[in-house]
């Protein structure tokens, strides 16, 4: 009985450690390249005076809303209120 607890902990406290972990692949060696690039491309700008810290740039974004039901109190947003 002790060992089918002790798998039973093992394989619970596992599967709790894949919910908790990032579902994203790490980056290649390739992408962490450009990173580096990017990084030193955006330090040149800013060091020249061509880039400011304080700039801003718009993003569209886009998002899905999951409600409950039809009142905030559930979860929904009514168009115009986001």
């Amino acid at each position: 009985m002790y060992v089918k607890s002790v798998i039973l902990a093992a394989l619970m406290a596992s599967a709790r450690a894949e919910m908790l972990r990032c579902g994203n692949p790490l980056a290649t060696p390739e992408q962490m390249a450009i990173d580096r690039a990017l990084v030193e491309e955006e330090d040149a700008l800013l060091a020249s005076g061509s880039l400011h810290s304080d700039s801003t740039t718009d993003v569209d974004v886009y998002f899905h809303i999951v409600a409950s039901g039809p009142s905030p109190g559930e979860g929904y947003v009514p168009v115009g209120h986001y």
